[in-house]
């Protein structure tokens, strides 16, 4: 699968696992646990105790590949993290508990906790400035008005008609996407991470050893708010409905691989925008479920111009998607070198932040260069100013692609 197509596949298939995620947790909550508390408490007990056996079982060999290897291909077998690995992990892990806890505490003190915790949506404009820290380099305008679209899109199909408190939704806008940033930061550093012959370290691994130390975060945040009681009756409740409590957290295990490993393609804010919009995937799932179980999926209620909101967030979400995709630049850049050792120039060149490949040649131009950017004027300042600057090109033709065709 070619890398744009993937670099979309990956997040959007994230957010229909959410969505499912999602569904699962309300009925669950509805029909099975009903403190929050208690099933954050065992939820997160069960996705630790049902993740050993999954990535066993992903280690296993089918010819000379694992088959986790078919859903990241850098996956081999179980690591044990250790130094910069280890720390960004343990960093994303508190975070990852940190949002957890507020969540909870959300779901069981707010009068109307959806209508608050839709602000969560925002977090892909905080995202934005962190891709120009970690990038370095400022975000295109399309870039920041799709964003925007797609955050403003998701907040009014996650909105309901409930009231809002101010610390509540101080609290949303500060520690919770605060806590997202900084777990998208660090995850994305530790999937960036170089490894010897061209791999880097897997979305497997990395989701496994995240819910591991997270569950020990959680558990050690939470406890004092959630009192001892009530531990132990998530205690209680992870092994009575292990069953269930398994097949939801499998399905946010994958949910979180395919996040993890979209990091590593493309933007913080790109990513999360995409996997951000689950809240329209449940909305479409909802008149199903409603059949299935009326008494928690009801449609019962709900007037035409609540219905039209919605409509109008979805739109606004599609288009936004729309744009990320094509506002794409690709282009190939042919380079004629002056005399010089070939290697120094070559590493050079794929040094470049938004080159793709670049291929040796014979003939007129000496190397090729495939580009890939959001904008022309990233094209500019990113590619073409830095091409002037290396002593050892003595000229270049930049080609824009106005479509490509390949075989299927």
């Amino acid at each position: 699968m070619r890398k744009r197509l993937l670099l979309y596949t990956l997040p959007l298939t994230s957010a229909v696992l959410y969505a499912t995620m999602a569904s699962m947790d309300t009925y669950i909550i509805a029909r099975l646990i009903s403190d929050p508390w208690v099933f954050g408490l065992a939820i997160f007990i069960v996705g630790s105790l049902s993740a050993v056996p999954l990535v066993l079982l992903l280690s296993l060999r089918i010819g000379r590949r694992p088959i986790g290897s078919r859903i990241d291909p850098n996956f081999t077998r179980i690591i044990v993290p250790r130094g910069r690995l280890l720390l960004l992990l343990l960093v994303a892990s508190l975070a990852n508990a940190c949002s957890s806890v507020i969540y909870f505490y959300l779901v069981a003190t707010s009068a109307d906790p959806a209508a608050v915790l839709a602000f969560g949506a925002l977090v892909s404009v905080y995202l934005l400035f962190a891709d120009a820290v970690y990038e370095k380099e400022r975000p295109s305008l399309v870039e920041i008005q799709a964003i925007t679209m797609i955050a403003v899109g998701v907040l009014l199909v996650s909105l309901s008609r409930g009231r809002i408190d101010a610390l509540e939704l101080a609290l949303v806008l500060g520690p919770y996407n605060v806590s997202a940033v900084v777990y998208n930061y660090a995850m994305k550093s530790a999937r960036s991470i170089r490894l010897p012959r061209g791999r880097r370290y897997d979305s497997i691994n990395l989701r496994f050893w995240l819910i591991l130390f997270s569950t020990l975060f959680f558990a050690a945040l939470s406890a004092p708010l959630a009192g001892l009681e009530r531990v132990a009756r998530a205690l209680v409740a992870s092994f009575t409905h292990f069953t269930m409590l398994a097949i939801d957290m499998t399905i946010t295990f994958m949910a979180y691989v395919c996040y993890i490993r979209a990091l590593g393609l493309g933007k913080m804010s790109t990513v999360n925008a995409l996997a951000g919009t689950s809240p329209i995937f449940a909305l479409a799932m909802t008149p199903v479920l409603s059949l299935v179980a009326p008494d928690v999926f009801s449609l019962a209620g709900i007037d035409p111009v609540f219905w039209a909101i919605k409509a109008l967030g979805v739109t606004m979400a599609v288009v936004g998607v729309a744009s990320l995709a094509l506002t794409e630049v690709r282009a190939y850049v042919l380079v004629k070198a002056r005399p010089c050792p070939p290697s120094r120039l070559l590493l050079k060149l794929i040094r470049i932040r938004g080159v793709e490949m670049v291929s040796v040649c014979a003939g007129q131009w000496d190397f090729v260069l495939r580009v890939r950017l959001r904008s022309l004027g990233q094209a500019y300042e990113r590619i073409v100013r830095q091409l002037e600057r290396i002593p050892e090109i003595e000229d270049f033709v930049w080609v824009t692609v106005l479509a490509e065709y390949e075989a299927i």
